[in-house]
């Protein structure tokens, strides 16, 4: 069958109409085309439609036109085959020539480091807990075009709530709901090795998936040191990038839009990895900051390596890459350390990302469950954050708690009604700076009856974080008589 005979195309035929529709727009944004303009012209014109297909820069397909290419392909109705044995061997060559691009892009990516990659994967560790949806929803916000694996290694607790293929059906599901194609989720698990740390065996459930994702805590809840060893012990050893996601992560997938911010020193290697790292996961909507934090200078005062040598490079990659955003050298501040600057500067810009290494330019290293990891690297994993948060302020004197204090929700707290339970929201206070703050939480008189908190009151260090449960009492009305 020849395309010219073809009167109604299929599914998969549309989609490989459309991607060429895509491309044919690639280098000039304003002209619109359709798969029905793409279908007509084809049937006239094909030796000059392929020369302006094939003529495309290669440069041009990026951002936009990168994305919706990629979705295109990787929709689970896309069948190549399909498409040329209803058009002939006219849309074979159109196929082939597809397929090439596709793999042209991933390896433009793999080896110039200034290309987004529309096909990240992600492996997202689950138990059960809070925090394992939490981190579900954040791979699901990242993904675009790739797969999700949901991985679970059954412990056989003595009393436990669900069991774990209950668990991972759940997941499974959920993430169909989320508009996840069948093929492109799996469900994997296995049996506990009592012989083997249990952080081993997930990361052999990893697969080839270019992102871990896990939660900073399990089925234990909020812990005092705000990171669960299974979760950092994945960190540590894990040769794949980790995503962690804290206990209170905002619904991100809601967001049009977010800003990453790459940490970054004078490290070439180092710093290249973070920033292809972020490559991966941003979407053309989203903003990347490239964020230095300049050494104090000693006298006699050495040239700023980064602002010299390395600013300029990674404008330029940020350019070609057209991805939005920019390039940021900050003074190093009298009283604060490198790692209370960066989470300074994420709360302030309400960044929902922040992408680091584990290690530093500095000779400074901390020894970690026997992994030796950068002292700013060791100052971030004890206080994860995924989602955006503001700085606290108050009227008047500002106190130690208001200049250095992150709360997360910044503005009200949401409570789920669940049958036969008490609504339970958690509130978390980072502190950003150098001294120790105290918190208490306060309700007005009049709801004093309807909720508490555990704890009440309490001081948080440097760098640390304390997690609040803030819970409404089951039953109890309010002042408007309402239940």
């Amino acid at each position: 069958m020849q395309l010219t005979t073809v009167a109604k195309p299929s599914a998969a035929l549309k989609l490989v109409l459309e991607a060429v529709a895509t491309l044919l727009q690639a280098d000039n944004p304003v002209l619109a085309v359709t798969w029905h303009q793409v279908h007509e012209i084809l049937q006239h014109a094909w030796d000059e439609t392929m020369a302006t297909l094939q003529g495309v820069p290669f440069a041009a397909v990026a951002g936009v036109t990168h994305e919706r290419l990629v979705a295109i392909m990787e929709d689970e109705r896309y069948d190549a085959a399909a498409a040329i044995t209803e058009g002939g061997e006219g849309v074979r060559e159109l196929c082939d020539y597809l397929a090439l691009l596709a793999t042209r892009l991933e390896a433009a990516h793999a080896e110039s480091a200034n290309r987004t990659l529309a096909t990240t994967s992600f492996c997202v560790f689950v138990d059960g807990s809070r925090t394992a949806r939490h981190a579900c929803d954040v791979a699901l916000a990242l993904r675009r075009s790739g797969r999700v694996d949901i991985c679970i290694v059954d412990e056989f607790p003595s009393n436990p709530s669900y069991s774990a293929d209950f668990v991972l059906n759940d997941f499974g599901q959920y993430c169909r709901q989320n508009h996840v194609p069948k093929h492109k989720v799996a469900l994997r698990s296995q049996a506990v090795r009592l012989t083997q740390q249990l952080a081993h065996q997930l990361i052999e459930l990893r697969g080839a998936a270019d992102f871990v994702v896990i939660g900073a805590t399990g089925t234990k809840g909020p812990q005092p040191v705000q990171l669960g060893s299974t979760a950092l012990n994945v960190v540590l050893q894990s040769p794949t990038s980790v995503v962690l996601v804290p206990p209170i992560a905002e619904a991100s997938r809601t967001l049009l839009s977010h800003t990453f911010v790459v940490a970054v020193d004078v490290d070439v290697a180092a710093a290249e990895l973070c920033f292809h790292n972020a490559l991966k996961l941003i979407k053309p909507q989203d903003t990347l900051h490239i964020v230095h934090i300049e050494p104090p200078l000693a006298p006699p005062a050495p040239a700023h390596i980064f602002q010299e040598t390395l600013s300029s490079a990674y404008a330029d990659k940020l350019a070609a890459a057209q991805v939005q955003g920019k390039v940021v050298a900050l003074p190093a501040q009298k009283g604060w350390t490198v790692a209370e600057q960066l989470q300074a500067y994420v709360a302030t810009t309400r960044a929902s990302y922040l992408v680091f290494g584990l290690g530093d330019q500095t000779k400074k290293r901390m020894s970690i469950n026997n992994s030796t990891v950068g002292n700013v690297a060791a100052r971030l994993l004890a206080s994860p954050r995924s989602s955006p948060r503001r700085r606290t302020s108050a009227m008047g004197t500002p106190t130690s708690f208001d200049q250095f204090a992150v709360v997360d929700p910044p503005d009200a707290l949401g409570f789920t009604l669940i049958p036969n339970t008490a609504p339970v929201a958690l509130l978390t206070v980072h502190n950003v700076g150098s001294a120790v703050i105290t918190f208490a939480i306060q309700t007005k008189a009049m709801y004093a009856h309807r909720f508490f908190a555990d704890p009440p009151r309490g001081i948080v260090g440097p760098g640390k974080c304390a997690t609040i449960a803030i819970v409404l009492k089951q039953g109890s009305p309010d002042p408007g008589g309402r239940r």
